[in-house]
């Protein structure tokens, strides 16, 4: 998202507590965020301001979609995407990719 989306995303978010596995953590979450009826729910560490985990839900082109985005930091650098999985249910289809192996460059 540019920053100008992110801008609005968080003005228009809930920001909640979360629970259980994710106490600790804060839920941001809003709908109609890009497209009408999608909705883009990030859980973040308010220590770090970095995000764990990102759940999103769309439709597109008559095709429900929904999936999520799994983070991690580097020792000694950026947060990055480990795992995602976007399932499509009605083409009984599954995007996953893992991210392993990531090197730091000088």
């Amino acid at each position: 998202m540019s920053k100008g989306q992110e801008v609005d995303f968080f003005d228009k978010a809930k920001i909640t507590d979360g629970e259980d596995d994710l106490a600790g953590m804060k839920i941001v979450r809003a709908t109609d965020v890009s497209l009408d009826g999608d909705m883009l729910q990030k859980t973040i560490d308010p220590e770090t301001l970095r995000p764990k985990k990102i759940e999103l839900r769309f439709v597109l082109e008559d095709h429900a979609v929904e999936g999520e985005v799994m983070y991690r930091p580097i020792e000694d650098g950026p947060n990055v995407p480990r795992l995602s999985t976007i399932p499509i249910s009605d083409l009984d289809g599954l995007v996953e990719t893992e991210f392993i192996d990531y090197e730091k460059q000088l």
